[in-house]
C-alpha cells in the first residue's frame, strides 16, 4: 500500500512563491555567470539577465488564471530625500508584483555590481551600497510589507 501524502500538491503562498522565485533566479544566475553562460559586463547587464531570469521563473509559477507575476526594471519609488535621491524620489533596479485573488505581495531588489579592475575608488564603490541599503529600507518604511533585497 501506498501512502498518499499531499505535502507536495499544496500551492505556496503568495509570499513564498515570490520568496522562491527570487532565491531560485539568484542561484540560476550565479550559476549561468560563473559557467560562462552568461558574461556581465556591467551593472545594466547585471539587471537585464536577472530580469529575465526572474521573469522566466515567475510565470512558471503563476499556477492560477488568477495569478500574475510582473518585473519592473528602474522603478520611480517615492522616499525621503537622501544624499543620493535629493528630490525625494529613487528608481529602484527591480520591482516585482505578485498578484493573486486575494493576496499580493512586492519585492523591490537593488543591484550592486563591482568589476575587478576599476579606476573608481573602492570606498566609493562601498558607500554607494550603503546609499542603496538606505533607499531599500526608505522602501520598507513606505510599505512595510515589501520584501528587500541587495545583490552585490
Amino acid at each position: 500500500m501506498i501512502a498518499q501524502t499531499t505535502n507536495y500538491l499544496s500551492i505556496p503562498s503568495i509570499e513564498d512563491r515570490l520568496k522562491q522565485i527570487i532565491d531560485i533566479s539568484y542561484k540560476l544566475l550565479c550559476n549561468k555567470i560563473v559557467s560562462g553562460g552568461i558574461r556581465i559586463d556591467n551593472e545594466a547587464s547585471l539587471q537585464m539577465q536577472l530580469g529575465v531570469i526572474l521573469m522566466q521563473i515567475g510565470q512558471l509559477y503563476e499556477f492560477d488564471n488568477n495569478d500574475h507575476f510582473s518585473v519592473e526594471l528602474e522603478t520611480w519609488q517615492d522616499i525621503s530625500p537622501t544624499s543620493k535621491s535629493n528630490k525625494g524620489r529613487a528608481r529602484c533596479d527591480i520591482y516585482l508584483r505578485f498578484i493573486s485573488n486575494s493576496e499580493a505581495k512586492e519585492a523591490a531588489i537593488e543591484l550592486k555590481y563591482f568589476k575587478h579592475s576599476t579606476n573608481e575608488a573602492v570606498t566609493d564603490n562601498r558607500f554607494s551600497l550603503l546609499l542603496d541599503l538606505k533607499n531599500l529600507e526608505q522602501y520598507k518604511a513606505n510599505n512595510p510589507d515589501l520584501l528587500c533585497y541587495e545583490i552585490v
